[in-house]
């Protein structure tokens, strides 16, 4: 095991040779590596500040789009609402004419069927009226008076409305 046995010669020339490269190093090796160390952490904290930067303009992006997208919610919901009121106004004023229309067609159709019955009321009075003369003037046999002829034709008119009142 002589391998690893201590040789105090050795050991000396080893700690002047590592000294000796150590200030070698340390003057002409020290700055340029220190100089490459410094700029790869500048460089490495310019990155950094870039990619903050990059961060919060992008949340500010982001934060402006989900104002605008809400914003265009809103607009849309308030479209939408003023849409649903023109369709149910339309619709009422639509109702509302149709109702109108409606009911005039059944106040003329009232005013028909009134005149129509007045006047079906007026032929049967005239009807009844010849008929009444006829039959009065054959039970009696006898030509009538102008006055009882009034009266007869008065009477049988009272009839024939309470008739037509039932």
């Amino acid at each position: 095991m002589e391998l690893f046995k201590p040789e105090p010669g050795l050991i000396i020339w080893t700690i002047i040779s590592f000294g000796l490269l150590f200030l070698v190093l340390a003057s002409v090796g020290y700055k340029p590596i220190l100089g490459i160390i410094k700029k790869r952490e500048d460089d490495i904290r310019n990155s950094i500040d870039e990619a903050e930067r990059v961060r919060t303009e992008a949340q500010q992006l982001f934060d402006d789009y989900k104002q605008q997208l809400a914003e265009a919610r809103q607009e849309a919901q308030g479209i939408i609402a003023q849409g649903k009121t023109m369709g149910d106004s339309v619709r009422q004023e639509a109702v509302d004419r149709a109702k109108k229309e409606a009911d005039e067609i059944v106040t003329l159709a009232k005013e028909e069927i009134t005149r129509e019955r007045a006047k079906a009321v007026a032929e049967l009075e005239a009807k009844i009226t010849d008929l009444t003369v006829l039959t009065t003037a054959k039970v009696v046999q006898q030509t009538l008076t102008d006055k009882d002829h009034l009266r007869l034709i008065e009477d049988s008119l009272a009839e024939v409305k309470d008739i037509a009142q039932s």
